[in-house]
């Protein structure tokens, strides 16, 4: 499984379903929200690398969780998981607008 899906996954299992108070006791308060729907978080991995953890915000707990990868500051993919299709997870690469995606089996 690729690194970033794999970082992903761990997220999901650690935050999904959880609550607000929970994510800010973890991770502290995010930099940028929007109102109190949509949480942003920004971990630098090695000096050129941003992975943007995304967390999406219903009833103060985490419905979703989003990662976007950056490169230079740039956004180069995205990385969604799927569960109402079957369990798997969705990725973009913004560069070459290109989509595919990993079944969990």
């Amino acid at each position: 499984m690729d690194q970033q899906v794999q970082k992903l996954a761990n997220f999901l299992i650690k935050y999904l379903g959880k609550t607000i108070n929970y994510v800010e006791e973890q991770l502290g308060k995010p930099k940028t929200f929007t109102g109190s729907n949509i949480w942003f978080y920004r971990f630098r991995r090695k000096i050129v690398f941003q992975d943007e953890i995304v967390f999406f915000i219903e009833n103060k707990k985490v419905i979703d969780i989003a990662m976007i990868e950056y490169l230079f500051g740039i956004p180069t993919r995205n990385i969604f998981y799927q569960s109402k299709e079957g369990a798997r997870f969705e990725m973009a690469n913004l560069l070459s607008k290109k989509k595919y995606s990993i079944t969990i089996i």
